[in-house]
């Protein structure tokens, strides 16, 4: 029969047994006071060898019980269980770990995004704050810049009311200075042998029946001139040297300009000087004594001839309609007989005191082709500006500065341009405020008048 397995029950046993007889008393030997000893009996005790027997039995009769494998086998089941519940327990509080760690990161997390939202919040606000008062730095440096224009405005205004003061004052000046030369020049030619003056002829035939009486003018200025009891000479211009005194440079060149072009020196139309009315008085005692004047055929609108009434051929031969003949060949003769007896220039190139407007303007205004080139051919000019007029101003002192180019490029007259470039208008003249032929064309809508000034060398003016 095989031996049975030793156990731990045996090991016990044995132990107990070799153990039975002995016991353990204090020792004899120790010089310890008397309190020592107790002390040590109180911690020994006494052994009982008859517990430890009864013991190592028990443990005999469980060992070779039946169940003892089974009662082992189940404290060791239990010990792993308690094992395994030991090694839950130690991952549970690992995870619990690792939660209570990734919390902390979390919430360390959360507190640097707060760290740096609130870092960015006061970026943000920072830079709100610095932009505000960029902002409002600026604005005071705008405001200070408009106080300094609207003062150096004001200055700007109260020198031009003073330059304009002073303006009337030497205008008022220099009509008196006019008067009194007007005056003293009459005198002096009263004295001159005016009746040297040549008297151009004119043929009847070319005259229209409302032309009569400038050739009837002309031949009676003759006998007005020649006759001694009736020496009448009207000046249409002062003396150069008191007007070189009084004006600039620049103010001699347009009032010189301005006398070339049938105008006064202020601008007007010739026949709003008061001594045209001299001229007119003299022309209708010459006409009364005239044949023509026994019928009324030799005046002009049967009425006698006065600047109302020259003012009025003047706006017929300026609004001329196309191809007119008559009342443009009229008109030229009653401005060469301006040039031989009065010495008046320019009377073809004459303003309407109302608009300004001259005859080339009209001409360029509604494409009147013969018109214009007629007025070219009998020495209109073609680059004159228009003069100063009532219409834009009460004192009649505004011009719009325009030339019949641009009067044509602003009504799309292409074909009046052509003519006009043909003869020597330069298409890039600028009006006062620096516009060309080009600006005028885009502004009023003539795509096809600025596409042609475009492939014609015309450039813009106004940016």
């Amino acid at each position: 029969m095989p031996s049975r397995p030793v156990t731990s029950f045996d090991a016990v046993a044995d132990l107990c047994s070799k153990h039975s007889h002995r016991r353990i008393y204090p020792s004899k030997s120790s010089s310890s006071s008397g309190k020592d000893e107790k002390k040590a009996e109180s911690i020994t005790g006494k052994f009982d060898p008859s517990a430890l027997e009864r013991g190592a039995a028990a443990l005999r009769e469980l060992d070779t019980s039946p169940n003892a494998a089974k009662a082992f086998e189940l404290t060791k089941m239990a010990e792993q269980t308690k094992q395994q519940e030991l090694q839950k327990e130690i991952e549970q509080q690992q995870t619990m770990r690792q939660q209570a760690m990734l919390q902390r990161n979390q919430m360390d997390a959360e507190e640097k995004r707060k760290t740096i939202s609130h870092q960015q919040e006061q970026e943000r606000r920072t830079a709100e704050y610095k932009a505000r008062l960029d902002s409002e730095l600026y604005q005071n440096k705008l405001e200070d810049q408009q106080k300094q224009i609207d003062q150096q405005l004001q200055m700007q205004h109260e020198q031009f009311l003073r330059q304009e003061d002073m303006r009337k004052r030497n205008n008022l000046e220099l009509e008196e200075e006019k008067r009194r030369t007007l005056q003293e020049q009459a005198r002096l030619d009263r004295e001159a042998a005016v009746a040297r003056i040549p008297v151009h002829e004119m043929p009847d035939r070319h005259l229209p029946k409302s032309g009569l009486l400038l050739l009837a003018t002309c031949r009676s200025m003759a006998k007005v001139i020649t006759a001694p009891s009736n020496s009448i000479t009207l000046i249409f211009y002062t003396n150069k040297a008191t007007m070189a005194s009084k004006l600039s440079t620049e103010q001699l060149q347009l009032a010189k300009w301005r006398l070339e072009h049938g105008e006064t020196i202020q601008g007007r139309p010739f026949y709003d000087d008061p001594k045209f009315t001299k001229f007119c008085e003299a022309a209708n005692a010459a006409e009364a004594q005239s044949k023509a004047a026994k019928d009324g055929s030799g005046r002009l609108f049967g009425e006698d001839l006065t600047p109302e009434v020259v003012e009025k051929f003047h706006f017929l031969f300026v609004n001329s309609s196309e191809g007119d003949k008559e009342t443009l060949e009229a008109w030229k003769r009653f401005c060469d007989m301006l040039r031989e007896t009065e010495k008046i220039l320019g009377v073809i190139d004459a303003p309407l005191r109302d608009t300004g407007e001259r005859a080339t303007h009209h001409a360029a205004e509604a494409g009147h082709l013969q018109n214009l080139k007629w007025l070219h051919d009998n020495g209109a000019d073609i680059n004159a500006t228009t003069a100063p007029a009532f219409s834009l101003s009460p004192d009649g002192d505004v011009s719009l500065g325009l030339t019949p180019t641009l009067v044509a490029a602003s009504f799309g007259q292409t074909q009046a341009l052509e003519f006009l470039k043909s003869a020597g208008c330069d298409l890039n003249l600028q009006r006062g405020d620096g516009a060309t032929a080009l600006d005028l064309a885009l502004d009023q809508g003539h795509a096809d008048t600025a596409a042609w000034l475009e492939a014609n060398g015309a450039a813009r003016g106004l940016k």
